[in-house]
């Protein structure tokens, strides 16, 4: 009990945005193709690079691609 009743206001409102946005953010809605593939555009070379640089690269290989 004494960690909730000595937790910081400013938690307690960090919390109530978080829960709010993510109501606001369970709302049916469409969404273009392109910004789809946003992420996989940008962690796919990351991950090639990592992949590159690694000094085991038969294992990170096999890692990579069994996930």
């Amino acid at each position: 009990m004494t960690i909730i009743t000595h937790t910081p206001i400013w938690v307690w409102v960090v919390l109530a945005l978080l829960i709010y946005l993510d109501i606001l953010q369970r709302k049916n809605r469409p969404i273009q193709r392109w910004c789809l593939l946003i992420m996989p555009a940008i962690f796919l070379p990351l991950s090639l690079i990592t992949l590159s640089t690694s000094p085991n690269i038969n294992l990170s290989t096999i890692t990579f691609v069994l996930q």
